[in-house]
């Protein structure tokens, strides 16, 4: 019994695209496990800060007078946006 060329050259588009789609998912599944290795360090470098220097940690999370200006002027925005 013969094959039809059309079944498989079809198959054959199939099996490209499947190796596409997998290709595709496991690099961004790698993106997606460093992102989340880089997050748990920081994660610990900051518990490491405030459990051995609690003076340093506040500071590490000052954000200056320049954000607090800021701040002040997007406020009013936020208030309004949060009525709404």
């Amino acid at each position: 019994m013969k094959s039809d060329p059309s079944v498989a050259n079809m198959l054959s588009d199939m099996e490209d695209r499947l190796a596409i789609t997998l290709a595709v998912f496991l690099k961004k599944k790698r993106m997606w496990m460093e992102w989340l290795k880089k997050m748990r360090t920081h994660e610990n470098l900051l518990k490491e800060l405030r459990l051995s220097e609690p003076s340093d940690f506040q500071n590490s999370l000052h954000l200056g007078p320049t954000c607090n200006g800021l701040l002040k002027m997007i406020t009013p925005r936020i208030s309004e946006l949060m009525k709404t």
